[in-house]
């Protein structure tokens, strides 16, 4: 894994970066104040990251400085992914509206949290499948899935 800062005019991301040179984790700080982190909405940078083709400051950063932005930032929701799992049980099947794709899988939605979908059924955007519950992911607090 790779961990980049990247500081343009108006704001900052920092960006885990897998082994095949896909973004698997990011934070986006804005010029606004707000923050965005890739697993509660979709802003994850797409496609391969090259070096070649950044602007701005690029600058490598150890995992812990991540890891530290990252569990600082998910914290504010770690009530809310308790309480999802405490409602949601493996087995439990559930309904998902598709969201996304990542390089991890299918990105659908419930109850404001992402389900990663490991199935096989087919999904167009914005569509809902039925999906059985078969893990948890703490890290992203992502809800698990198959068919």
């Amino acid at each position: 894994m790779r961990f980049l800062s990247i500081s343009d005019e108006k704001d900052q991301y920092l960006i885990e970066i897998n082994e095949k040179g896909f973004a698997t984790r990011q934070i986006v700080f804005s010029e606004d104040g707000t923050c965005h982190i890739s697993c509660r909405e979709d802003c994850l940078a797409e496609g391969q990251i090259k070096d070649s083709d950044m602007d701005g400051e690029v600058k490598e950063i150890s995992e812990q400085e991540f890891e530290s932005d990252w569990n600082d930032i998910v914290s504010r929701y770690r009530y809310e992914w308790e309480a999802i799992k405490l409602k949601n049980h493996i087995d439990d099947v559930i309904t998902g509206d598709f969201k996304c794709y990542y390089p991890q899988g299918k990105i659908f939605t419930y109850n404001q949290f992402f389900v990663l979908y490991k199935g096989r059924k087919e999904a167009k955007l914005h569509t809902e499948i039925e999906m059985r519950i078969i893990g948890f992911d703490n890290k992203n607090m992502w809800i698990v899935a198959d068919d």
